[in-house]
């Protein structure tokens, strides 16, 4: 009995090149979809966080004040988007540009 993408051909013993080819092209997808997914999932958390915070009205006084404590829900997203854009330039500098 034939298949059409033999994985393991019993003549061959390990695999044939389509087989091969085919396992490749599964494993190159994967290493696409996968970082995309959590990417994706990772963004749709941190605008949902975004979008809670900056909609909720009773909101703490925060430790970083820019306008004296009138608004705290201003002085929260810059808070927010501050420590976002810090943790890039922290993870810029660790990992991305020592990458080989």
């Amino acid at each position: 009995m034939r298949t059409a993408l033999p994985l393991l051909d019993k003549r061959l013993g390990a695999g044939t090149i389509i087989g091969t080819m085919a396992l490749a092209q599964i494993l190159s997808i994967t290493l696409l979809v996968v970082p995309v997914t959590v990417a994706t999932f990772g963004l749709l958390f941190w605008l949902w966080m975004f979008r809670d915070m900056y909609g909720n009205e009773n909101v703490p006084p925060c430790f970083i004040t820019l306008t004296s404590g009138r608004n705290p829900r201003f002085d929260w997203t810059f808070t927010f988007a501050f420590l976002s854009l810090l943790a890039a330039v922290c993870y810029y500098m660790a990992e991305y540009r020592n990458r080989d």
